[in-house]
């Protein structure tokens, strides 16, 4: 029976490899539709059901479009950004310290990171780029007045 692939299969396969083709197709096709399904444990008194194999379809698959994506699976959700802006406001012009501790004190003791500087513009306002991996811990950023760390000019929790 010719198929409407026939034509481009004839230019593109020898009759012998046409019919190993389709002879494989035919065992995966059958392999497909045999059912695995484990025995079930029947009473002694009732006989075994015999099993019975699917027959090989007699004619070529048809070609099915790219199926298409199921309406009620939602679409998974973006990764999150790698980095947040945090931005401070109504600071002293200037290049300050940061620093990510666990307490918002400024002990020493709680440090876990030093980020990069703070720089603050004329109007009060800085901002610093942070890896998203520091947010969602119950951190802090510590804004530093000076590079020996003695006193905290701000905090901001992240």
């Amino acid at each position: 029976m010719a198929t409407k692939f026939e034509p481009l299969l004839a230019a593109v396969f020898t009759s012998v490899t046409k019919r190993t083709l389709f002879s494989a197709l035919g065992c995966l096709l059958l392999a497909g539709c045999v059912a695995q399904v484990p025995p079930v444990a029947t009473p002694a008194r009732l006989p075994a059901p015999a099993q019975t194999l699917a027959a090989a379809p007699t004619s070529a698959p048809e070609v099915s479009p790219t199926p298409t994506p199921d309406p009620a699976t939602p679409a998974p959700a973006p990764p999150p950004p790698a980095a947040y802006t945090v931005t401070f406001a109504g600071l002293p012009a200037g290049s300050y310290p940061v620093h990510v501790h666990s307490i918002c004190d400024g002990g020493q003791s709680f440090h876990i990171a030093t980020v990069q500087s703070l720089q603050v513009d004329s109007g009060g306002y800085g901002s610093i780029q942070l890896a998203s991996g520091y947010f969602g811990n119950s951190w802090c950023l510590i804004v530093y007045t000076n590079r020996s760390l003695t006193r905290v000019l701000s905090t901001r929790r992240i």
